[in-house]
């Protein structure tokens, strides 16, 4: 049996769990963990946990650790491939996606089944390094760029959300736009990001520093028509 919307079902369990605990009521601290099994592509990865607290998180498990990838170190870990056509086929994928043309996959989380929207297989052979001091492998960023895509399409349908602007879009107008400014110095990207506010003289990870900076952004990427008008897809 494949349930419909597991960002709602996790929002319940959440809730389910925080009325059970100490809390006794909302707390933005609480946290539920629930391990998730990935089939896409023909393969299964169960290299990543979802952290559902307030918001819904992956964290990537390995050699033993949990980490969270922000965008901005997605991003920082994508602007190392080398091979141009893997970045260029990757852009035009997250543009597919922008632009609702969407590829099934199936996840496990828990001991739900669900059928969610992600990208098409992108290649590449290439290990990614970060900050955290992990070594990931291509295959891996992009599975989480998938669960994200899912993520977000799946909690844009949820009622609360509906009213305000698409948590899907306006995650790939960032790596879209990011990708095509820090990677290929686009022109047209480089001035929507400049008319937004966002600084182009620093790179992804100084922009993304601290709370201050991430809170600054919040609403970055939202104006739809701007970046569609711009031809940025």
């Amino acid at each position: 049996m494949k349930y419909e919307n597991f960002i709602a079902d996790l929002d319940e369990l959440h809730q389910n769990k925080l009325e059970e605990s100490a809390y006794k009521g909302a707390n933005k601290d609480f946290s539920v963990y629930v391990p998730v099994k990935v089939n896409i592509y023909g393969i299964q990865n169960e290299n990543f946990l979802i952290k559902k607290s307030e918001f819904t998180k992956y964290l990537y498990i390995r050699s033993g650790c949990r980490v969270y990838f922000s965008d901005a170190d997605i991003i920082s870990m994508l602007l190392q491939i080398k091979d141009k056509t893997v970045i260029h086929y990757l852009i035009a994928q997250l543009i597919r996606a922008y632009r609702g043309e969407f590829e099934n996959y199936q996840i496990l989380v828990g001991q739900k089944e669900y059928e969610v929207c992600g990208i098409c297989q992108v290649i590449s052979g290439q290990i990614l390094e970060n900050e955290k001091d992990i070594d990931v492998p291509f295959d891996d960023i992009l599975i989480l760029l998938n669960l994200i895509v899912s993520k977000d399409y799946a909690a844009s349908r949820l009622p609360q959300w509906r009213k305000k602007p698409s948590f899907l879009k306006q995650t790939l107008a960032k790596y879209i736009s990011l990708l095509k400014f820090y990677y290929d110095s686009d022109m047209t990207a480089q001035k929507y990001l400049m008319d937004m506010g966002y600084n182009i003289n620093k790179g992804v990870l100084e922009n993304y520093a601290d709370a201050q900076l991430r809170d600054e952004k919040n609403n970055f990427f939202c104006n739809f028509n701007v970046f569609e008008e711009l031809g940025m897809i």
